[in-house]
């Protein structure tokens, strides 16, 4: 679905090692990550902050915990 979607923005963040439910119960690494990537997208395209994209990015890359990529292709 990902891959088949063009129109718009799209973001495919990786979480290495994550079930679907773990960003979002407890307090493990991918939890963090996931909120301030959200925020920074909805800061980006529904707040219009220019800067918020070059902070989903930065945020969306943690070593060993994650990767944010965008246009449609995933991740190796």
């Amino acid at each position: 679905m990902y891959q088949a979607d063009k129109g718009g923005p799209r973001f495919y963040l990786d979480l290495f090692g994550a079930g679907h439910l773990t960003p979002y119960v407890g307090d493990g690494p991918p939890e963090p990550v996931v909120a301030r990537v959200a925020v920074d997208f909805l800061d980006r395209y529904l707040a219009g902050q220019q800067r918020a994209a070059a902070r989903m990015r930065r945020d969306g890359h943690v070593a060993g915990v994650a990767t944010l990529v965008s246009g449609g292709t995933l991740p190796p």
